[in-house]
């Protein structure tokens, strides 16, 4: 069932985090030993691939209705149809795509291609970053008191596994260009046993008569709930605050046409300097069918086209860059208003 999960979820990371496992399941499966029970491939086996074949099937079914091909992904879609820049650090980048709007243009041939443009000074400055948001959610500070004990855990066979998974995933983290923490969120759990590993070793160190093991321990604990304390006390959310705050407004909009009778257009008027990273766009996956459809205004020919599509529904107005909190009905600038293509 864990299984299933990440490959719904997230399927590259989920792969490469079950790999090892996989490995020593499948030479338990194999191997003549007379501690393993005989019926495993019955009690282990058949279970696991009933579920995995039923998780398959449904995303295929899910796939083929959505990108119209069983083993498409849509994730896959939209990097083939939309993005140049690569997805992992020793791919090449494609040739740029024109876009029929500015935002586009900014993000895939602009933001992405400069984030990694293939320089050794680009790849130190992206795995410095992934490196300080690992660290800012899966530790904190006080956890490096147990690192006198790292190499007991280390040395510990029945660590192996563990360490083995955590590497994996580490380094397919690693070879692509973005990633988030909680694209790796799978392992936190043997995170977690590592470090409790670490505390149990920690505990029996001395020096003299002094268990000096035993207070680091305590106080690695104790700096855990004092820093989540003072996160809380602070309404901290995240390191990169991006990550969990956001402007409500489009929301507090989006409620407010729905409660509204009959179907509704939203044209968003971007300003020349909109920040790439605040898109109001976006769409349930019928849209045709959705009671409210965001769209951006890109110019009088397209937003004709738009129009005449949705002729049925109310059309709106929203300018984030200037009023993120107004809500008009929609009139095509004016001719000197018009941007330039």
């Amino acid at each position: 069932m864990a299984l299933a999960i990440l490959a719904n979820s997230r399927p590259y990371e989920g792969l490469v985090f079950s790999l090892p496992s996989w490995f020593v399941l499948t030479r338990w499966l194999f191997q003549k030993s007379t501690a393993a029970p005989p019926n495993r491939w019955r009690v282990v086996a058949l279970p696991i691939a009933a579920i995995l074949l039923l998780t398959a099937a449904f995303v295929g079914f899910y796939n083929w209705r959505l990108t119209g091909h069983p083993l498409l992904f849509s994730n896959a879609l939209n990097v083939r149809t939309y993005h140049t820049a690569p997805m992992f650090l020793f791919q090449a980048s494609k040739p740029e795509i024109h876009y029929h709007n500015q935002q586009f243009e900014d993000f895939y041939n602009g933001w992405e291609r400069e984030e990694y443009d293939h320089s050794w000074q680009s790849v130190k400055c992206l795995s410095w970053l992934k490196s300080v948001r690992f660290f800012s959610a899966f530790a904190w500070w006080g956890m490096l008191l147990a690192v006198p004990a790292l190499l007991f855990v280390i040395r510990d066979r029945r660590m192996r596994l563990a360490w083995i998974s955590v590497g994996t995933v580490a380094v397919a983290t690693y070879l692509i260009v973005w990633s988030n923490a909680h694209y790796a969120a799978a392992v936190t759990c043997l995170l977690i046993l590592l470090y409790l590993q670490a505390l149990r070793h920690l505990r029996l160190m001395r020096w003299k008569r002094w268990q000096c093991g035993a207070v680091l321990a305590r106080t690695s604990v104790l700096l855990l709930l004092v820093d989540t304390a003072g996160a809380v006390v602070r309404k901290d959310c995240d390191t990169f605050y991006w990550t969990c705050q956001g402007d409500v407004s489009r929301l507090t909009i989006q409620r407010k046409l729905e409660a509204l009778p009959g179907k509704h257009l939203v044209i968003v008027r971007y300003s020349d300097d909109h920040n790439i990273h605040d898109d109001w766009v976006y769409n349930a996956a019928d849209i045709d069918s959705a009671k409210v459809v965001w769209a951006r205004e890109i110019n009088p020919e397209q937003d004709s086209k738009l129009l005449n599509h949705f002729k049925d529904r109310k059309v709106w107005l929203v300018t984030p860059d200037t009023d993120n909190t107004l809500l008009e009905p929609y009139r095509p600038p004016a001719a000197s208003e018009t941007r330039d293509e």
